[in-house]
């Protein structure tokens, strides 16, 4: 199957082949809509459930009563009658507020208005009629449902209030998840979604695109957006978020799951807003400058700032004569950040550039005049160097550097300086369209859009970093009732991100205009070369720069049946997707001039100037990727389950499920694949002759077939055991065990790599001129001959998957007691318990040298295992963790003007390696099980607490209700969170050199002789650093990972506003968001290496007060 047009040119893409093009796909869809009545169906994910008895005063089940619901803001209505025990069940309910009627011969009708069910739950309600006559009625007050006395997973739903209403910087729903005890939010678990969230989120802080739950991984938490998984699958991790004004609730469980939802270990629920048959919508601004900040710790002064995010929603009957039918919902929302950081540089003067270096202290030398009696270059005359000599390049690099703006007192002096920007631009915007159905169906379509565009610069406008990110989703979903006990739900949904990520693009080709040939000239990596200049700064560009396409379809069918005491549940989903990728590492070069050919010879001990070489093209290292990688990747994943609710009577209800989930191993279009077979000791292919894949490519004979470079098992079967029961009629026990398995490579660009990215399909071409030699190569107009594909040279590196490795999987168990409190109120403790098997590890050096034996010392060739190789980087699912943890938690449902959420979690999380990503952290290779250690994730002591309160003054409060006191004191709203966690673990480190074992030790450890912690750990001396002196040479360190324990933090934000009616459905909300309110600045990580002169001590802190503006008009 395939998405792509294009054989050779990824980036010019179109993405028109969907699937939808497809007869097989179009009829296999038009079969399942068709059938509605089919029994295969998706998780229902968006939408609740409401169950519960009808008895009559003597207790008895009152059979055959009609239960009618009406959803009050768009009049969906469900009917269904009581069974033999007087149960009754209605399921695939939208989150909303609804009317309750129950009706019987013989009997009075109760009413039961504004009823509240939130997010996907199942509701208990129970109703109890007396005896006479349907012509009378009688009303109920309706309380929402505290207690989920059905389902036993451990959740915490956020209301739309909470999202909105809670201070959170950047305006971001996940930065909410605190308030979910054992969860946190974090930046991401992956170059690319670190970098997406340490966008100037608000000017401060970081854009969360992920969470931490019960110490698992961050790409193992799935984000259900309307029922589609909207996780990147290249990385994980949630990159476009609907603005919380979009959002209706958000709900995060951790733990146990139910078959029917829990595909992954931790899900994070989202629910956006839709049309109801009243107009409702928002408009809204926030703002901050550099004039609304403290200080940063040490800082000179602030640096400049300008952030504004201003947005609107909307949303209403399609038409005023479509109330209780047709209703729309749209959101659109643009953010803008603009930045400064002074930076401070070093350029060449004009008269540097015409060749003059008198200014220079320093005597250099030509070489390319050498005396032959002396072998040794001839100096210049006064240090100019004649026009004649000039390199081309060089020449054509002067008009893109600025000249100095400022005096510098001596050579090598800052002269030059720029308040580079860090621009973010985000503008999305969100449409959706509900259709109430005939017989109590219903169907919604929703189409989000986010175009993120991040850059920071350099000393010019066009060097820098970048980041331009696309993306867009839409989702379909259709439920329909076939029946009093039978219903039937379709949905698809669409996904597709377009992520460039590296240096500044720019509009013109720069690299060509300096002269340059033999690099990637793709369009979207437009820009500087990589340029490392000793002693002085000229425009460079970021190493890296990938463009990742990610598109991915997904068709889930769900069916629900109720049977007495069943509710029943069947359901499968498939989702193709493909990653059509182009990557390079130096795509248009890198150079360093490191001035070693204007001494008089190698051995001479004068100050290197790199500029004179520069001027001479006497290059010191070129490296280019001129092919770069267009890997195109495709992978489908399949799922299946089954379910059973068991209602055993009105106190115990017991679920059991059945899932099944695979995904097949990602395969390339054209076969460019390879392996390393560790016992021969040689490199494997698809391909017959992959040294001639441009031409030969579908020449299927190679040592492993196609798509067989992960020999994934088809048997990830995931049993699932809930027990919820009723101890009291405010007290709830739960507990629940599930296995949850998870894709088997975490992200597709690293796969890639594996693959393709290792010779002959992806070269990177280098040349070096050895400092030894008098007259240097010279970099004119090309980087150096371009090389036909050939053999791989001696010493190349590789970068290789584990075909033998098996599928992850996480077992987990929770446990929890829940006490209603009062009528609003409602406490937990509870237990988790999450171990994870066969889990990523980054990588291990499996080409890493034995160590070096004083009594047989050998060089580092004899001692590899492969010598012809360099290192060779396995990634295998050969890691694990282990992860306990007890909580407690609170949440205030909103009365009183009061909403309140507040978790602890005492937990400890150990593991062998923390992140999914390509890197490593094992020191010895032959012994990875010496890594199994605290987990980077671990946070001992989690205090987080959020609340929005209206305080108690104006008119219907409890003080300065009347006069001047209601009219300054009254409609004022504080609102804020709190955390208190404890401190990251750290680990003491030396250096790779030091262990002489290969170029490759990500983590290397050392000694430990002591605990290394202080009674009185201060900024100068966190810990005792005698406690890890280094390890004698050529050995590994005997410190464990991560035993030294970071600096804990708090952080105090809160909102402050004023609310003011403008007439009857119209307010006017005035806010001030204050963030580190109290100027707290935590300390941060001490220095762990232990060579360098500041170990153990801590350089700075983060976390100055910062204040947003706000102003919403909502109606």
């Amino acid at each position: 199957m395939s998405f792509v047009k294009s054989t050779d040119n990824v980036v010019a893409w179109s993405g028109r082949r969907l699937l939808f093009c497809r007869p097989w796909f179009r009829t296999a869809v038009t079969l399942l809509v068709c059938a509605g009545l089919g029994p295969v169906a998706p998780s229902q994910v968006t939408t609740s459930s409401v169950t519960g008895f009808v008895m009559d005063t003597s207790d008895r089940p009152v059979p055959g009563a009609t239960v009618t619901i009406t959803e009050v803001r768009t009049g969906l209505t469900r009917v269904t009658t009581t069974d033999d025990q007087g149960r009754y069940s209605i399921v695939a309910i939208p989150a909303g507020e609804y009317n309750f009627a129950v009706r019987q011969q013989g009997f009075e009708i109760i009413e039961r208005p504004g009823q509240l069910i939130t997010q996907q739950i199942t509701a208990r309600i129970d109703f109890v009629l007396k005896v006479g006559s349907v012509s009378q009625s009688v009303t109920v007050q309706a309380t929402a449902p505290l207690l989920e006395t059905e389902s036993p997973a451990n959740a915490v739903t956020l209301s739309n209030r909470v999202i909105t209403e809670l201070p959170m910087l950047g305006h971001n729903y996940l930065q909410a998840a605190i308030l979910s005890p054992g969860v946190i939010p974090v930046a991401g678990d992956s170059m690319l979604t670190v970098c997406v969230g340490n966008y100037f989120s608000g000017g401060t802080g970081y854009k969360p695109v992920s969470v931490s739950a019960a110490g698992g991984r961050p790409d193992f938490t799935a984000f259900i957006h309307d029922g589609f998984d909207v996780r990147d699958p290249g990385y994980g991790g949630d990159l476009f978020q609907p603005s919380p004004e979009a959002i209706s609730s958000t709900r995060i469980v951790r733990g146990y799951d139910s078959a029917q939802f829990g595909g992954e270990p931790s899900i994070v629920y989202v629910s956006t807003k839709s049309g109801t048959n009243d107009y409702h919508g928002s408009l809204w601004e926030y703002h901050q400058n550099a004039g609304l900040k403290a200080r940063e710790f040490n800082a000179a002064d602030i640096p400049p700032l300008t952030y504004n995010q201003a947005g609107f929603t909307f949303g209403g009957p399609a038409l005023p004569q479509l109330r209780n039918r047709t209703f729309v919902f749209g959101e659109f929302q643009l953010t803008r950040m603009r930045s400064g950081q002074p930076n401070h540089y070093v350029v060449p003067t004009a008269d540097q550039w015409a060749g003059d270096l008198s200014s220079i202290p320093v005597q250099l030398y030509n070489p390319f005049d050498v005396n032959p009696a002396t072998q040794q270059r001839r100096p210049f005359a006064n240090n100019r160097i004649p026009s004649n000599l000039f390199s081309p390049i060089a020449q054509n690099y002067r008009k893109y550097v600025p000249l100095p703006n400022v005096p510098a007192a001596e050579y090598g002096a800052f002269n030059y300086t720029r308040s580079a920007r860090a621009i973010t631009d985000d503008t999305q915007y969100l449409i959706r369209v509900d259709q109430i159905l005939p017989r109590g169906g219903m169907m919604f379509a929703k189409y989000f859009n986010d175009h993120v565009t991040s850059k920071s610069e350099g000393m010019t406008p066009l060097e820098g970093f970048g980041t331009p990110l696309k993306g867009q989703t839409a989702s379909l979903e259709w439920v329909q009732p076939l029946g009093p006990n039978k219903l039937n739900t379709l949905r698809l949904g669409f996904y597709r991100s377009h992520v460039l990520f590296g240096g500044i693009p720019t509009d013109t080709d720069i690299t060509g205009e300096l002269g340059f040939k033999n690099y990637d000239s793709t369009t979207a990596f437009w820009g500087f070369p990589g340029l490392s200049v000793t002693g002085f700064s000229l425009p460079s560009t970021a190493i890296y720069d990938y463009l990742w396409i990610t598109t991915r379809i997904g068709l889930h069918e769900n069916f629900s049946y109720i049977k007495g005491r069943h509710s029943l549940d069947f359901g499968a989903t498939f989702q193709p997707s493909q990653y059509p990728q182009k990557n390079g590492i130096y795509p248009r070069g890198n150079l360093s001039y490191d001035g070693e050919f204007t001494k008089q010879s190698a051995s001479s001990a004068a100050t290197p100037i790199g500029f004179a070489d520069f001027l001479l093209g006497a290059y010191s290292t070129a490296w280019v990727n001129p092919d770069g990688l267009q890997p195109v990747l495709s992978s489908n994943y399949y799922s299946w389950y089954v379910q059973d609710k068991i209602r055993v009577n009105n106190k115990l209800t017991v679920t059991l499920g059945l899932r099944w989930d695979w995904w097949s191993p990602p395969v390339e279009r054209y076969n460019r694949w390879m392996t390393f077979d560790q016992n021969k000791g040689e490199l494997a292919y698809v391909l017959k002759d992959p040294f001639n894949w441009q031409t030969d490519f579908r020449t299927l004979s190679g040592a492993y077939p196609r798509g067989m470079f992960l020999n994934w098992k088809k048997k990830n079967y995931s049993p699932r055991v809930g027990i919820a029961y009723l101890l009291t009629p405010k007290t709830t026990i739960r507990l629940g065990a599930g296995l949850y398995y998870a894709q088997g490579l975490k992200n597709f660009q690293d796969f890639a790599s594996f693959g393709s990215g290792n010779p002959p399909f992806s070269n990177s071409l280098v040349s070096t001129n050895d400092p030894a030699q008098l007259t240097p190569g010279r970099l004119d107009n090309t980087l150096y001959d371009r090389p036909s594909i050939g053999a791989i040279s001696p010493g190349a590196s590789l970068v290789v998957p584990d075909i033998h490795a098996p599928q992850p999987y996480v077992q987990q168990v929770t446990f929890s007691l829940e006490r209603q409190v009062g009528s609003d109120m409602v406490v937990s403790a509870g237990y988790n318990g999450a171990w994870g098997r066969h889990l990523v590890n980054g990588g291990t050096n499996i080409n890493q040298a034995a160590l070096l034996d004083p009594n047989n010392p050998l060089p580092l060739e004899q001692r590899l295992p492969y010598p012809q190789f360099g290192f060779i980087f396995l990634q295998s699912n050969n890691s694990n963790s282990s992860y306990n943890g007890m909580h407690l938690s609170l949440q205030k449902r909103y009365s009183h003007g009061l909403e309140l959420t507040a978790s602890y979690t005492w937990s400890k999380s150990i593991d062998v390696y923390t992140s999914s990503s390509a890197g490593g952290n094992n020191q010895d290779a032959r012994c990875l099980r010496c890594d199994r250690a605290l987990s980077d994730n671990d946070r001992r002591h989690y205090f987080s607490l959020g609340y929005v309160w209206d305080l108690p003054f104006g008119p219907g409060r409890a003080f300065a209700n009347t006069g001047i006191g209601s009219r300054v004191l009254g409609n004022w709203r504080l609102s804020g969170i709190t955390q208190l966690r404890a401190g990251t673990p750290l680990t003491p480190t030396t250096s790779t050199s030091w262990i002489n074992v290969g170029s490759w030790v990500a983590l290397p450890r050392a000694n430990r002789v002591c605990g290394g912690r202080l009674s009185s750990p201060s900024m100068d001396k966190y810990f005792d650093t005698g406690c890890f002196p280094a390890q004698p040479p050529n050995t590994f360190g005997n410190s464990g990972r991560n035993v030294i324990i970071g600096p804990g933090s708090q952080l105090w934000d809160m909102s402050i506003a004023r609310v003011f009616t403008v007439w009857e459905r119209l307010q006017l909300i005035v806010r001030g968001e204050f963030y580190s309110v109290f100027n707290h600045q935590n300390w941060g990580s001490p220095d762990t290496g232990v060579f360098s002169p500041t170990f153990g001590k801590i350089s700075g802190k983060s976390g100055p007060r910062t204040m947003q503006l706000g102003v919403k008009l909502e109606f």
